[in-house]
Protein backbone atom coordinates (compact mmCIF):
# COMPACT_ATOMS: atom_id res chain seq x y z
CA UNK A 1 0.00 0.00 0.00
CA UNK A 2 1.38 3.51 -0.84
CA UNK A 3 1.74 6.06 1.89
CA UNK A 4 -0.57 8.68 3.21
CA UNK A 5 -0.51 11.59 0.78
CA UNK A 6 0.99 14.82 2.23
CA UNK A 7 -1.27 17.75 2.34
CA UNK A 8 -1.04 19.92 -0.55
CA UNK A 9 2.06 20.36 -3.01
CA UNK A 10 4.27 22.40 -0.51
CA UNK A 11 3.36 20.46 2.54
CA UNK A 12 5.15 21.73 5.89
CA UNK A 13 8.52 20.90 6.35
CA UNK A 14 9.26 18.41 8.96
CA UNK A 15 11.07 18.80 12.29
CA UNK A 16 14.47 16.95 12.18
CA UNK A 17 16.44 15.30 13.21
CA UNK A 18 13.70 12.57 12.72
CA UNK A 19 13.09 9.97 9.75
CA UNK A 20 11.22 10.67 7.00
CA UNK A 21 11.39 10.35 2.90
CA UNK A 22 12.66 12.49 0.86
CA UNK A 23 10.55 15.32 -0.71
CA UNK A 24 11.53 17.74 -2.73
CA UNK A 25 8.70 20.23 -1.85
CA UNK A 26 10.96 20.90 1.40
CA UNK A 27 13.30 22.39 -0.50
CA UNK A 28 10.98 25.57 -1.43
CA UNK A 29 9.87 26.16 2.47
CA UNK A 30 12.71 24.92 4.63
CA UNK A 31 14.88 28.13 5.20
CA UNK A 32 18.42 27.73 3.53
CA UNK A 33 20.74 25.56 5.38
CA UNK A 34 24.27 26.70 6.87
CA UNK A 35 25.33 24.35 4.26
CA UNK A 36 23.07 25.91 1.44
CA UNK A 37 24.10 29.30 2.21
CA UNK A 38 28.19 28.20 1.95
CA UNK A 39 28.16 26.71 -1.36
CA UNK A 40 28.36 28.92 -4.44
CA UNK A 41 25.29 29.92 -5.84
CA UNK A 42 25.21 28.80 -9.22
CA UNK A 43 26.74 25.76 -8.01
CA UNK A 44 25.23 23.01 -10.89
CA UNK A 45 24.17 20.54 -8.15
CA UNK A 46 21.18 22.69 -6.68
CA UNK A 47 19.47 21.88 -9.59
CA UNK A 48 20.02 17.92 -8.49
CA UNK A 49 17.20 18.24 -5.99
CA UNK A 50 16.91 14.75 -4.94
CA UNK A 51 20.59 15.12 -3.91
CA UNK A 52 20.37 18.46 -2.94
CA UNK A 53 17.94 17.59 -0.35
CA UNK A 54 19.63 14.75 0.60
CA UNK A 55 22.52 16.75 1.46
CA UNK A 56 20.50 19.19 3.24
CA UNK A 57 18.88 16.74 5.37
CA UNK A 58 22.68 15.50 6.79
CA UNK A 59 24.20 18.52 6.94
CA UNK A 60 21.32 20.09 9.02
CA UNK A 61 21.39 16.67 11.06
CA UNK A 62 24.85 16.80 11.87
CA UNK A 63 24.73 20.93 13.14
CA UNK A 64 21.71 20.10 15.28
CA UNK A 65 23.57 16.62 16.84
CA UNK A 66 26.32 18.82 17.87
CA UNK A 67 28.84 17.17 15.23
CA UNK A 68 30.29 20.16 14.12
CA UNK A 69 31.61 22.12 16.98
CA UNK A 70 35.03 21.94 15.75
CA UNK A 71 36.70 19.32 17.55
CA UNK A 72 34.50 16.02 16.03
CA UNK A 73 36.15 13.47 13.80
CA UNK A 74 33.85 12.42 10.85
CA UNK A 75 33.54 9.15 8.76
CA UNK A 76 32.15 9.34 5.00
CA UNK A 77 30.68 6.01 3.15
CA UNK A 78 30.89 6.00 -0.25
CA UNK A 79 30.92 9.67 -0.54
CA UNK A 80 32.62 10.24 -3.17
CA UNK A 81 33.52 13.56 -4.15
CA UNK A 82 30.25 15.10 -2.58
CA UNK A 83 30.64 18.54 -1.49
CA UNK A 84 29.65 17.37 2.27
CA UNK A 85 33.17 16.07 2.50
CA UNK A 86 34.49 19.45 2.62
CA UNK A 87 32.03 21.18 3.96
CA UNK A 88 31.96 19.05 7.31
CA UNK A 89 36.16 19.86 7.05
CA UNK A 90 35.76 23.65 7.75
CA UNK A 91 33.71 22.34 11.01
CA UNK A 92 35.21 19.94 12.45
CA UNK A 93 38.64 18.45 13.38
CA UNK A 94 39.26 15.57 11.08
CA UNK A 95 37.14 13.99 7.78
CA UNK A 96 38.12 11.03 6.30
CA UNK A 97 36.29 10.38 2.65
CA UNK A 98 35.95 6.81 2.05
CA UNK A 99 34.78 5.09 -1.22
CA UNK A 100 36.11 2.38 -3.59
CA UNK A 101 37.44 4.83 -5.63
CA UNK A 102 38.91 3.68 -8.94
CA UNK A 103 38.89 4.29 -12.51
CA UNK A 104 37.06 1.38 -12.81
CA UNK A 105 34.39 1.45 -10.68
CA UNK A 106 30.64 1.26 -11.22
CA UNK A 107 29.78 4.31 -9.20
CA UNK A 108 30.80 7.49 -11.55
CA UNK A 109 31.10 9.58 -8.30
CA UNK A 110 33.73 7.53 -7.45
CA UNK A 111 35.60 7.50 -10.74
CA UNK A 112 39.06 8.67 -10.03
CA UNK A 113 42.46 6.81 -9.80
CA UNK A 114 44.40 9.85 -8.31
CA UNK A 115 43.13 10.98 -4.41
CA UNK A 116 44.32 14.31 -6.04
CA UNK A 117 41.28 14.80 -8.14
CA UNK A 118 38.85 14.06 -5.14
CA UNK A 119 40.50 16.90 -3.44
CA UNK A 120 40.57 19.54 -5.90
CA UNK A 121 36.55 18.81 -6.70
CA UNK A 122 35.88 20.57 -3.71
CA UNK A 123 33.14 23.25 -4.75
CA UNK A 124 34.21 25.73 -1.56
CA UNK A 125 37.42 26.36 0.12
CA UNK A 126 38.87 24.28 3.35
CA UNK A 127 41.93 23.67 5.31
CA UNK A 128 43.16 20.34 3.11
CA UNK A 129 45.05 19.23 6.23
CA UNK A 130 41.50 18.24 7.49
CA UNK A 131 40.95 15.64 4.81
CA UNK A 132 41.84 12.09 4.42
CA UNK A 133 40.60 10.73 1.29
CA UNK A 134 40.96 6.78 1.53
CA UNK A 135 40.22 3.52 -0.49
CA UNK A 136 38.02 1.30 1.73
CA UNK A 137 34.69 -1.09 1.74
CA UNK A 138 31.98 0.10 3.86
CA UNK A 139 31.89 -3.04 5.92
CA UNK A 140 35.44 -2.89 6.84
CA UNK A 141 36.42 0.59 7.42
CA UNK A 142 40.20 -0.18 8.96
CA UNK A 143 39.74 2.83 11.67
CA UNK A 144 39.95 2.10 15.43
CA UNK A 145 37.04 1.25 17.16
CA UNK A 146 34.94 3.99 18.66
CA UNK A 147 37.66 6.66 17.24
CA UNK A 148 34.45 8.46 15.14
CA UNK A 149 32.16 11.07 16.37
CA UNK A 150 30.03 11.06 13.21
CA UNK A 151 29.22 9.04 10.08
CA UNK A 152 27.50 10.07 7.27
CA UNK A 153 26.29 8.19 3.92
CA UNK A 154 24.48 9.75 1.19
CA UNK A 155 22.44 6.99 -0.62
CA UNK A 156 25.72 4.44 -0.76
CA UNK A 157 24.52 1.70 1.77
CA UNK A 158 22.76 0.02 -0.24
CA UNK A 159 24.87 -0.53 -2.83
CA UNK A 160 26.49 -3.81 -1.29
CA UNK A 161 25.64 -7.33 -2.83
CA UNK A 162 22.89 -8.60 0.07
CA UNK A 163 20.80 -7.15 3.03
CA UNK A 164 23.45 -9.19 5.04
CA UNK A 165 26.14 -6.93 3.90
CA UNK A 166 24.46 -3.89 4.96
CA UNK A 167 23.71 -5.58 7.99
CA UNK A 168 27.56 -5.58 8.14
CA UNK A 169 27.84 -2.34 7.35
CA UNK A 170 25.94 -0.99 10.35
CA UNK A 171 27.89 -3.14 12.33
CA UNK A 172 30.64 -1.38 11.07
CA UNK A 173 29.54 2.10 12.09
CA UNK A 174 28.70 0.41 15.65
CA UNK A 175 32.61 -0.37 15.81
CA UNK A 176 33.66 2.89 14.54
CA UNK A 177 31.55 5.33 16.35
CA UNK A 178 31.61 6.47 20.27
CA UNK A 179 29.26 6.21 22.40
CA UNK A 180 27.21 8.96 21.85
CA UNK A 181 28.16 8.94 18.43
CA UNK A 182 25.79 9.89 15.11
CA UNK A 183 25.47 7.70 12.00
CA UNK A 184 22.95 10.47 9.56
CA UNK A 185 22.15 8.36 6.62
CA UNK A 186 20.08 8.18 3.56
CA UNK A 187 19.07 5.24 1.77
CA UNK A 188 16.54 3.50 -0.30
CA UNK A 189 12.98 2.83 0.33
CA UNK A 190 10.30 1.17 -1.26
CA UNK A 191 7.68 3.51 -1.46
CA UNK A 192 5.42 -0.23 -2.79
CA UNK A 193 4.78 -3.52 -1.30
CA UNK A 194 7.63 -5.97 -0.67
CA UNK A 195 11.52 -5.13 -0.79
CA UNK A 196 13.45 -4.76 -3.85
CA UNK A 197 16.91 -6.38 -3.01
CA UNK A 198 19.25 -6.91 -6.03
CA UNK A 199 22.90 -6.62 -5.53
CA UNK A 200 23.69 -3.13 -5.78
CA UNK A 201 19.86 -1.50 -4.67
CA UNK A 202 18.83 -3.13 -1.42
CA UNK A 203 15.41 -1.00 -0.95
CA UNK A 204 13.85 -1.55 2.40
CA UNK A 205 10.03 -1.52 2.78
CA UNK A 206 8.23 -0.75 5.97
CA UNK A 207 8.66 -3.96 7.64
CA UNK A 208 12.25 -4.71 7.01
CA UNK A 209 13.07 -1.13 8.11
CA UNK A 210 11.30 -1.92 11.25
CA UNK A 211 12.91 -4.65 11.68
CA UNK A 212 16.29 -3.70 10.75
CA UNK A 213 16.57 0.29 11.76
CA UNK A 214 13.97 0.74 14.48
CA UNK A 215 15.14 -1.78 16.38
CA UNK A 216 18.69 -2.09 16.22
CA UNK A 217 20.07 -2.62 19.50
CA UNK A 218 23.38 -0.67 20.08
CA UNK A 219 21.52 2.32 18.36
CA UNK A 220 18.85 4.50 19.13
CA UNK A 221 16.80 6.14 16.26
CA UNK A 222 16.75 9.61 17.08
CA UNK A 223 13.54 12.10 16.04
CA UNK A 224 9.89 11.13 15.32
CA UNK A 225 8.95 8.83 12.40
CA UNK A 226 6.75 10.37 9.73
CA UNK A 227 7.13 7.65 5.83
CA UNK A 228 4.58 10.05 4.84
CA UNK A 229 5.15 10.69 0.87
CA UNK A 230 4.25 13.71 -0.89
CA UNK A 231 3.12 12.64 -4.21
CA UNK A 232 1.33 15.70 -5.43
CA UNK A 233 4.78 17.29 -5.64
CA UNK A 234 5.87 17.29 -9.60
CA UNK A 235 9.80 17.32 -8.24
CA UNK A 236 8.89 13.94 -6.15
CA UNK A 237 7.32 12.28 -9.55
CA UNK A 238 8.21 9.26 -10.80
CA UNK A 239 10.97 9.39 -13.51
CA UNK A 240 11.83 6.45 -15.78
CA UNK A 241 15.45 5.42 -15.05
CA UNK A 242 16.44 5.39 -18.64
CA UNK A 243 15.66 9.42 -19.13
CA UNK A 244 17.90 12.45 -17.89
CA UNK A 245 16.70 15.11 -16.13
CA UNK A 246 15.77 18.01 -18.92
CA UNK A 247 18.38 20.14 -19.00
CA UNK A 248 18.20 22.91 -16.22
CA UNK A 249 20.04 26.27 -16.32
CA UNK A 250 22.38 27.26 -13.81
CA UNK A 251 20.21 30.10 -12.10
CA UNK A 252 20.23 31.26 -8.52
CA UNK A 253 18.92 27.96 -6.30
CA UNK A 254 15.23 28.81 -5.43
CA UNK A 255 12.96 30.03 -7.87
CA UNK A 256 9.52 28.02 -7.27
CA UNK A 257 9.12 26.77 -10.96
CA UNK A 258 12.31 24.88 -11.62
CA UNK A 259 10.85 22.80 -8.98
CA UNK A 260 8.54 21.23 -11.46
CA UNK A 261 10.43 20.62 -14.38
CA UNK A 262 10.91 16.63 -13.98
CA UNK A 263 10.40 14.01 -11.13
CA UNK A 264 13.26 13.37 -9.93
CA UNK A 265 12.72 12.30 -6.08
CA UNK A 266 11.30 8.88 -6.89
CA UNK A 267 12.57 6.16 -9.50
CA UNK A 268 10.79 2.83 -10.77
CA UNK A 269 12.98 -0.01 -10.11
CA UNK A 270 12.20 -3.64 -11.33
CA UNK A 271 8.20 -3.36 -10.49
CA UNK A 272 8.64 -1.43 -7.34
CA UNK A 273 8.90 2.53 -6.90
CA UNK A 274 11.68 3.68 -4.44
CA UNK A 275 12.43 7.11 -2.98
CA UNK A 276 15.36 8.41 -0.73
CA UNK A 277 14.56 7.62 3.23
CA UNK A 278 16.79 9.49 5.66
CA UNK A 279 17.24 8.49 9.33
CA UNK A 280 19.85 9.32 12.47
CA UNK A 281 20.87 7.08 14.46
CA UNK A 282 22.98 7.47 17.86
CA UNK A 283 25.44 4.83 19.57
CA UNK A 284 24.34 4.07 23.09
CA UNK A 285 26.00 1.40 24.87
CA UNK A 286 25.48 -2.20 23.50
CA UNK A 287 27.03 -4.94 21.02
CA UNK A 288 25.26 -4.73 17.65
CA UNK A 289 23.90 -8.28 17.21
CA UNK A 290 25.06 -10.39 14.32
CA UNK A 291 23.21 -11.29 11.48
CA UNK A 292 21.98 -14.71 12.39
CA UNK A 293 20.17 -12.84 15.18
CA UNK A 294 17.86 -10.86 13.58
CA UNK A 295 14.34 -11.80 13.39
CA UNK A 296 13.75 -11.90 10.11
CA UNK A 297 10.90 -13.65 7.78
CA UNK A 298 12.24 -17.10 6.65
CA UNK A 299 11.82 -16.22 2.55
CA UNK A 300 13.96 -12.83 3.36
CA UNK A 301 16.93 -15.41 4.78
CA UNK A 302 16.79 -18.06 1.88
CA UNK A 303 16.74 -15.55 -0.61
CA UNK A 304 19.84 -13.77 1.15
CA UNK A 305 21.81 -17.05 1.69
CA UNK A 306 20.82 -18.19 -2.17
CA UNK A 307 22.11 -14.62 -3.23
CA UNK A 308 25.46 -15.44 -1.62
CA UNK A 309 26.02 -18.57 -2.83
CA UNK A 310 24.77 -17.95 -6.84
CA UNK A 311 27.02 -15.19 -6.73
CA UNK A 312 29.80 -17.67 -5.16
CA UNK A 313 28.56 -20.38 -8.09
CA UNK A 314 27.99 -22.87 -4.97
CA UNK A 315 24.54 -23.48 -5.21
CA UNK A 316 24.35 -26.57 -3.54
CA UNK A 317 20.34 -26.75 -1.97
CA UNK A 318 19.74 -23.37 -3.22
CA UNK A 319 17.12 -24.92 -5.83
CA UNK A 320 15.39 -27.06 -2.52
CA UNK A 321 15.67 -23.87 -0.43
CA UNK A 322 13.49 -21.64 -3.50
CA UNK A 323 11.25 -23.67 -4.84
CA UNK A 324 8.35 -23.82 -2.19
CA UNK A 325 8.47 -19.76 -2.88
CA UNK A 326 8.62 -20.49 -6.65
CA UNK A 327 5.79 -23.04 -6.57
CA UNK A 328 3.56 -21.32 -4.88
CA UNK A 329 3.54 -18.22 -6.91
CA UNK A 330 3.23 -14.48 -6.12
CA UNK A 331 0.42 -13.44 -3.82
CA UNK A 332 -1.41 -10.14 -4.31
CA UNK A 333 1.99 -8.25 -1.99
CA UNK A 334 4.11 -9.74 -2.93
CA UNK A 335 5.02 -9.97 -7.15
CA UNK A 336 8.18 -7.90 -6.89
CA UNK A 337 9.58 -10.33 -4.24
CA UNK A 338 8.56 -13.70 -6.23
CA UNK A 339 10.27 -12.09 -9.08
CA UNK A 340 13.45 -11.64 -7.55
CA UNK A 341 12.98 -15.34 -5.68
CA UNK A 342 12.85 -17.06 -9.29
CA UNK A 343 15.62 -15.30 -11.10
CA UNK A 344 18.35 -16.65 -8.45
CA UNK A 345 16.03 -20.03 -8.77
CA UNK A 346 16.40 -20.55 -12.11
CA UNK A 347 20.19 -19.21 -12.10
CA UNK A 348 20.69 -21.90 -9.85
CA UNK A 349 19.20 -24.53 -12.01
CA UNK A 350 21.37 -23.16 -14.62
CA UNK A 351 24.62 -23.50 -12.99
CA UNK A 352 23.65 -27.24 -11.92
CA UNK A 353 22.26 -28.00 -15.72
CA UNK A 354 19.11 -29.35 -14.96
CA UNK A 355 17.63 -30.69 -17.98
CA UNK A 356 16.58 -28.20 -20.43
CA UNK A 357 12.87 -29.40 -20.69
CA UNK A 358 12.48 -29.36 -16.96
CA UNK A 359 13.91 -25.53 -17.02
CA UNK A 360 11.66 -24.54 -19.68
CA UNK A 361 8.62 -25.54 -18.00
CA UNK A 362 9.58 -23.77 -14.82
CA UNK A 363 10.23 -20.28 -17.40
CA UNK A 364 6.43 -20.78 -19.13
CA UNK A 365 5.19 -20.99 -15.51
CA UNK A 366 7.11 -17.98 -14.56
CA UNK A 367 6.01 -15.94 -17.64
CA UNK A 368 2.53 -16.72 -16.62
CA UNK A 369 2.95 -14.24 -13.68
CA UNK A 370 4.61 -11.62 -15.72
CA UNK A 371 2.22 -8.13 -14.30
CA UNK A 372 0.33 -6.61 -17.36
CA UNK A 373 1.59 -3.81 -19.11
CA UNK A 374 5.11 -2.24 -19.57
CA UNK A 375 6.29 -1.99 -15.71
CA UNK A 376 8.97 -5.13 -15.73
CA UNK A 377 12.34 -5.96 -13.90
CA UNK A 378 14.70 -6.02 -16.58
CA UNK A 379 17.31 -7.48 -14.49
CA UNK A 380 15.43 -10.66 -13.71
CA UNK A 381 13.97 -10.41 -16.97
CA UNK A 382 17.57 -10.22 -18.89
CA UNK A 383 18.33 -13.80 -17.86
CA UNK A 384 14.74 -15.48 -18.44
CA UNK A 385 14.92 -14.26 -22.05
CA UNK A 386 18.53 -15.78 -22.52
CA UNK A 387 17.64 -18.98 -20.92
CA UNK A 388 14.51 -18.94 -22.92
CA UNK A 389 17.10 -19.02 -26.18
CA UNK A 390 19.16 -21.57 -24.73
CA UNK A 391 16.02 -23.58 -24.44
CA UNK A 392 15.40 -22.69 -28.39
CA UNK A 393 12.27 -21.09 -27.34
CA UNK A 394 12.75 -17.84 -29.50
CA UNK A 395 9.47 -16.47 -29.72
CA UNK A 396 8.99 -16.20 -25.71
CA UNK A 397 12.80 -15.39 -25.77
CA UNK A 398 12.13 -12.70 -28.05
CA UNK A 399 8.82 -11.29 -26.11
CA UNK A 400 10.16 -10.81 -23.46
CA UNK A 401 13.31 -9.28 -24.37
CA UNK A 402 10.95 -6.71 -25.94
CA UNK A 403 8.89 -6.33 -22.45
CA UNK A 404 12.56 -5.77 -20.39
CA UNK A 405 13.34 -3.03 -23.83
CA UNK A 406 9.87 -1.17 -22.87
CA UNK A 407 10.08 -1.43 -19.27
CA UNK A 408 10.67 2.28 -17.23
CA UNK A 409 12.49 0.34 -14.75
CA UNK A 410 15.18 -0.41 -17.21
CA UNK A 411 18.26 1.74 -17.55
CA UNK A 412 19.51 3.43 -20.88
CA UNK A 413 22.62 1.51 -20.95
CA UNK A 414 21.01 -1.84 -19.95
CA UNK A 415 18.28 -1.40 -23.02
CA UNK A 416 20.73 -0.57 -25.56
CA UNK A 417 22.83 -3.88 -24.21
CA UNK A 418 18.98 -5.74 -24.37
CA UNK A 419 18.13 -4.37 -27.87
CA UNK A 420 21.18 -6.05 -29.58
CA UNK A 421 20.76 -9.35 -27.53
CA UNK A 422 16.68 -9.20 -28.58
CA UNK A 423 18.09 -8.48 -32.42
CA UNK A 424 19.97 -11.86 -32.08
CA UNK A 425 17.02 -13.70 -31.17
CA UNK A 426 14.97 -12.29 -33.69
CA UNK A 427 16.85 -12.96 -36.50
CA UNK A 428 16.74 -16.71 -35.45
CA UNK A 429 13.51 -15.99 -35.81
CA UNK A 430 13.48 -14.23 -39.43
CA UNK A 431 12.40 -11.61 -38.17
CA UNK A 432 15.49 -8.87 -38.87
CA UNK A 433 13.88 -6.44 -40.36
CA UNK A 434 10.64 -6.03 -37.12
CA UNK A 435 13.60 -6.09 -34.42
CA UNK A 436 15.95 -3.67 -36.46
CA UNK A 437 12.99 -1.02 -36.47
CA UNK A 438 12.50 -1.77 -32.80
CA UNK A 439 16.12 -1.27 -31.79
CA UNK A 440 16.04 1.86 -34.28
CA UNK A 441 12.68 2.88 -31.95
CA UNK A 442 14.76 2.49 -29.15
CA UNK A 443 17.81 4.14 -30.17
CA UNK A 444 15.39 7.44 -31.40
CA UNK A 445 13.62 7.60 -28.20
CA UNK A 446 16.49 7.69 -25.83
CA UNK A 447 17.68 10.51 -28.38
CA UNK A 448 14.07 12.20 -28.17
CA UNK A 449 14.14 11.77 -23.76
CA UNK A 450 17.21 13.72 -24.09
CA UNK A 451 20.69 10.80 -23.39
CA UNK A 452 23.61 12.63 -24.97
CA UNK A 453 25.37 11.57 -27.44
CA UNK A 454 28.56 10.36 -25.90
CA UNK A 455 26.35 8.08 -23.43
CA UNK A 456 25.09 6.73 -26.35
CA UNK A 457 27.80 6.34 -28.24
CA UNK A 458 29.45 4.64 -24.77
CA UNK A 459 26.95 1.98 -24.31
CA UNK A 460 26.94 1.06 -28.25
CA UNK A 461 30.61 0.56 -28.24
CA UNK A 462 29.81 -1.63 -25.11
CA UNK A 463 27.78 -3.80 -27.10
CA UNK A 464 29.30 -3.61 -29.84
CA UNK A 465 32.47 -4.87 -28.50
CA UNK A 466 30.24 -8.69 -27.68
CA UNK A 467 29.40 -8.66 -31.08
CA UNK A 468 31.29 -11.90 -33.09
CA UNK A 469 32.15 -10.14 -35.86
CA UNK A 470 35.35 -9.68 -37.24
CA UNK A 471 37.52 -6.09 -35.78
CA UNK A 472 36.85 -4.47 -39.26
CA UNK A 473 33.44 -4.77 -39.33
CA UNK A 474 33.02 -3.60 -36.26
CA UNK A 475 35.06 -0.67 -36.30
CA UNK A 476 33.11 0.26 -39.53
CA UNK A 477 29.80 -0.51 -37.83
CA UNK A 478 30.91 1.98 -35.16
CA UNK A 479 32.21 4.75 -37.47
CA UNK A 480 28.94 5.22 -39.41
CA UNK A 481 26.79 4.84 -35.61
CA UNK A 482 28.79 7.80 -34.73
CA UNK A 483 28.59 9.38 -38.10
CA UNK A 484 24.50 8.62 -37.79
CA UNK A 485 24.34 10.21 -34.44
CA UNK A 486 26.22 13.14 -34.87
CA UNK A 487 24.00 14.05 -37.75
CA UNK A 488 20.58 13.36 -35.49
CA UNK A 489 21.80 15.19 -32.77
CA UNK A 490 22.39 18.50 -34.66
CA UNK A 491 19.22 17.75 -36.71
CA UNK A 492 17.29 17.11 -33.42
CA UNK A 493 18.56 20.62 -31.85
CA UNK A 494 17.13 22.58 -34.75
CA UNK A 495 13.95 20.37 -35.68
CA UNK A 496 12.93 18.79 -31.83
CA UNK A 497 12.44 15.62 -33.31
CA UNK A 498 14.72 12.78 -34.74
CA UNK A 499 14.39 12.85 -38.25
CA UNK A 500 13.84 9.51 -40.53
CA UNK A 501 17.47 10.33 -41.96
CA UNK A 502 19.21 9.79 -38.81
CA UNK A 503 16.91 6.27 -38.58
CA UNK A 504 17.35 5.38 -41.65
CA UNK A 505 21.54 5.88 -41.32
CA UNK A 506 21.02 3.29 -38.33
CA UNK A 507 18.75 0.83 -40.10
CA UNK A 508 22.15 0.71 -42.67
CA UNK A 509 24.50 0.31 -39.57
CA UNK A 510 22.34 -2.79 -38.41
CA UNK A 511 22.41 -4.79 -42.04
CA UNK A 512 26.33 -3.88 -42.05
CA UNK A 513 26.44 -6.18 -38.47
CA UNK A 514 23.91 -9.00 -39.99
CA UNK A 515 26.60 -9.29 -42.65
Amino acid sequence: MMPNFCEGVLAPAKERPCVCLGDVGELAVRAPSRFSRSMPADYVHRHNFRKWWEWEFIAECADLCGCLEGTQRGVGLGVGHEPLTFYFANHCQHVLATDLYSKETAWSEARFDDFNAVYASSPIDYPHEKVQVKNADMRHLEVPDGSMDFAWSCSSIEHVPTLKDLWEVFRELGRVLRVGGHAILTTEFCLTRAPYLLPGVNALDRQLFQQMIMALEGFEVVGNVDLTFNWAHPGNAVKPRRYPPPFMTHTPHGTLMEFFRSGQMANPVGISIIAPIAFVLKRRKGAIPQWQDLDLPGVIRDFTDSVIAVQAREVAGVCSRLEPYVEKGPSDNSLQLYTLLFRYYIEAMAIEKHPRPLMQRKLESFLEHLPAGDLQDADCLDLVAYLLSECNDYANSARVYRLALSSPSTTSEHAMRLGFDYLKVMTRLGNWEEGAEDVVELYRDLLIGGLGVETVLHAWNDATSRLSQPRSRRAALEMKMKRAMDRACVEYRQAVQVPSKWADAFRECLRVWKK
